[in-house]
């Protein structure tokens, strides 16, 4: 249907406009000094790796379910 499931940059951040707020504000929060670099959507969750390489989990409702690092 024209919409993106998956972004992935190797050089620079992810576009601000794609990411939601709520995960944006995670992010500047809890690891202000790391770049989102990687994005995944689905009907269930979104899925974020940080340049440190950490990776994140967040249900429909933006709540965090699953680190990875």
């Amino acid at each position: 249907n024209g919409e993106w499931t998956e972004v992935k940059c190797r050089y620079s951040a992810v576009p601000n406009n794609i990411v939601p707020r709520e995960i944006s504000d995670y992010v500047k929060k809890h690891n202000p000094s790391s770049k989102i670099v990687e994005i995944k959507r689905d009907r269930n969750d979104w899925e974020i790796k940080l340049s440190g390489g950490l990776e994140f989990k967040f249900n429909s409702s933006f709540r965090l379910v699953e680190v990875d690092d």
